[in-house]
């Protein structure tokens, strides 16, 4: 069983599409998904609210809540024996000092609307139950009367966040206490030359004629915001916040290390979905209650088990919309995003690097880093637009070896130099996730999934929440190797030829191992004219027990292909889950 990630998790304003499809009953005796798992073992259910309102409007913000549907929630939880806890529970079960109840319920409020006094603040008194809030500490400075930058969408009157005297009573109570949600954090900044509004916590700033800010400097100013919030929060409040609430849920090995050097060791994200690893109480998963949900829906949320989902992508590369420019660039970025649409797929695997004089080499790629020439620089637009305008989310494409540099594929420097790059790319670009390949014949598997597996914990030093898959071509591995790569990995990836069976060694041997099919990508070469032969391939394939299909090398400008490909494709005709995994 593997669980899913919902892409981007919340991006707010920004944009980015959160996938939440209803879960498939299981007969599994896994935990739910919803399901925190601490480093020693310990559960902890942990819920994320917005603002609450007494009646939602028709096309009013989908992150709202009613109050008699808090409600609900609330009594739903205390007949199912959950028990709520606080921050002091939470941080004494990471310290082995205490245990979590059985079923413990940690309960979130982020952005400090006004409804956490008039609305949340009686139905916690009601019901006895403790919470946390997460404040902005610009908006909480801002005077009466005057407009709150709340967004790109437009501002909001101060009047609707609470006062820091309602803080100081609601903290007063020992039912609420206030965690950071930065001072001026929660916004968009330019993250690349196109100016993509990204968050400003994890995103080095794009200032056009300077260039990208420097790592110091963007480490210095996340660290000057946090610490800002923090000494504000103890003016105010008479304590320091003990947890961050990371703005859109976006955080890094770096934020995470300056929030703890500040006296925050929890750390709120909004990962979701079951994980298999137990994490640190620095990266807690959260359970983002939108949509109003009814006791039922919401029910079925909190209960859910996570299988393997069904995944459809196509492979592309950039080298086309490199050779473009001004206009025809933005007609081609706009006819790409239009042809995911249409697909129907959920995930897009994009080449990092140029197409190579030399095949299997690296020459140049399509994000800025410190070693290899840019040849444009386009991945991060193309990676941020696909993610927050379609369904899709993305997986770059780099291999772990093939440095035009290093000829014989052994040079230290050269992994060094690959290391480098994959720390780039993470720093660079938002992605869902890397597929990672070798172009050399002579490596043992081992060896490949395991200098993958370095090379991809770069990048997650940018993005935790990132999946891995790992390309697999020639002799059939043994079982066991398949399963020491699924250890490794959270798929492994077949390239299928355009004719012929090919690979039929490989499938065979990935079919032996218990559950290893619905973790394998299977990729069809789908040159110009091969739609309805790719169709029929499919087709078998599924019914060979390998549910996730993609193409490579489809002519998408053909109507008559790009519909063929669609019914090869999308899922929106099968009940299944279109949705990438993470460990």
């Amino acid at each position: 069983m593997r669980p899913r990630l919902r892409l981007f998790a919340l991006l707010g304003w920004l944009g980015a599409l959160a996938v939440a499809d209803a879960a498939t009953p299981s007969a599994s005796s896994i935990v739910p998904s919803s399901q925190q798992r601490l480093a020693n073992g310990q559960q902890v259910l942990v819920l994320c609210y917005h603002d609450v309102v007494t009646s939602r409007q028709p096309g009013g913000d989908t992150e709202t809540v009613d109050t008699a549907t808090l409600a609900a929630h609330l009594n739903w939880l205390r007949s199912e024996g959950y028990q709520a806890i606080g921050l002091d529970a939470l941080l004494a079960a990471d310290a082995g000092s205490a245990r979590l109840p059985d079923k413990a319920v940690l309960l979130t409020f982020d952005d400090g609307y006004a409804s956490l006094y008039t609305q949340v603040y009686p139905l916690l008194r009601a019901f006895r139950v403790p919470a946390v809030a997460a404040l902005v500490g610009r908006w909480m400075e801002i005077p009466a009367g005057q407009p709150v930058p709340y967004s790109e969408r437009g501002q909001r009157a101060r009047e609707e966040f609470i006062s820091w005297d309602q803080a100081r009573e609601m903290q007063a109570s020992g039912l609420v206490e206030f965690a950071s949600h930065s001072w001026d954090l929660h916004h968009g900044i330019a993250g690349n030359p196109a100016g993509s509004l990204q968050p400003a916590a994890t995103t080095h700033a794009f200032v056009a004629g300077a260039g990208y800010e420097s790592d110091a400097a963007w480490t210095q100013r996340v660290r000057s915001d946090l610490e800002r919030q923090s000494t504000l929060m103890a003016q105010q409040l008479g304590q320091r916040p003990r947890a961050i609430v990371w703005p859109y849920g976006r955080y890094n090995a770096t934020t995470e290390a300056i929030a703890n050097e500040l006296g925050m060791p929890i750390g709120l994200t909004l990962d979701s979905g079951r994980s298999q690893r137990a994490e640190p109480i620095g990266r807690i998963r959260r359970l983002l209650v939108d949509g109003n949900p009814a006791t039922v829906r919401f029910a079925r949320l909190v209960r859910q088990v996570d299988g393997a989902p069904t995944v459809r992508f196509v492979r592309l590369d950039l080298d086309r919309l490199a050779d473009s420019h001004g206009a025809d660039l933005e007609r081609r970025i706009s006819e790409l995003l239009d042809h995911i649409r249409r697909l129907g797929v959920e995930t897009v695997v994009i080449a990092a690097f140029a197409h190579p004089s030399i095949p299997g080499r690296i020459e140049s790629v399509y994000f800025p880093n410190r070693h290899l020439p840019v040849r444009a620089d386009l991945l991060n637009r193309v990676a941020w637009t696909i993610a927050t305008t379609t369904q899709a989310g993305a997986l770059a494409w780099l291999p772990a070896d093939g440095l035009a540099s290093d000829a014989a594929g052994g040079d230290a420097q050269a992994q060094q130099t690959l290391g480098d790059l994959f720390d780039d790319l993470g720093k660079a670009v938002y992605l869902q996730g890397l597929l990672l390949s070798s172009t050399r014949e002579d490596e043992p598997l081992e060896a490949l999934s395991a200098r993958a597996a370095r090379l991809a914990e770069r990048t997650r030093a940018w993005q935790p929440q990132l999946i891995t898959a790992l390309n697999v071509r020639g002799p059939a591995p043994r079982p066991e190797q398949i399963s020491a790569l699924l250890d490794g990995h959270d798929y492994v990836q077949v390239d299928l030829p355009a004719a012929g069976h090919g690979s039929d060694d490989l499938l065979a041997a990935i079919r032996s191992i218990t559950g290893a099919a619905p973790r394998a990508l299977i990729c069809l070469a789908a040159p110009s004219g091969s739609a309805t032969d790719v169709g029929a391939r499919a087709l078998t394939l599924q019914s060979a027990g390998f549910p996730n299909l993609g193409v490579a090398g489809a002519d998408l400008d053909s109507p008559a292909e790009l519909e063929a490909l669609r019914r090869t494709l999308s899922l929106r005709s099968l009940p299944a889950r279109a949705a990438l995994a993470h460990p």
